[in-house]
């Protein structure tokens, strides 16, 4: 059974809340990346997700400035997370019923990767085609 732990990228790319999305849009741009995983603002708050998406709808389409928005103002939070053995089908599940394209996988209440959407589909076309040109005997 494939799982979340198999699919997961890492290094898992970090930013504070209380950061500019200035320096979000440049850390996602010099690590061509789609999304930031939020750490909390302290012990009580719950980790988030920054992504392209919300700064598109959050910050640029409203007019604005990245300069002066709170990474923590525009971010999704609390997170949508699986553990590290959740079966990819599972995932696939979680991100259709809550409308997202990324997993953060948690272990230990701490981040340790991300999955997407296209981790998942390629994940389950590999599965399919391996299924379709090797059928059981």
């Amino acid at each position: 059974m494939l799982t979340a732990r198999q699919l997961m990228r890492q290094p898992l790319h970090t930013i504070s809340a209380r950061d500019s999305v200035a320096l979000a849009i440049r850390r996602m741009q010099l690590n061509r990346i789609s999304s930031l995983i939020v750490l909390p603002r302290d012990e009580a708050a719950a980790y988030g997700i920054l992504t392209k998406h919300d700064i598109l709808n959050k910050v640029v389409a409203v007019g604005r400035d990245p300069i002066q928005v709170r990474v923590g103002d525009v971010m999704t939070s609390p997170l949508v997370s699986v553990d590290p053995d959740c079966p990819v089908r599972r995932c696939a599940t979680l991100m259709m019923q809550n409308h997202i394209r990324r997993l953060p996988v948690v272990q230990n209440h701490l981040p340790i990767g991300i999955v997407s959407d296209s981790d998942v589909f390629d994940a389950l076309l590999n599965l399919h085609t391996e299924a379709a040109l090797y059928p059981s005997v």
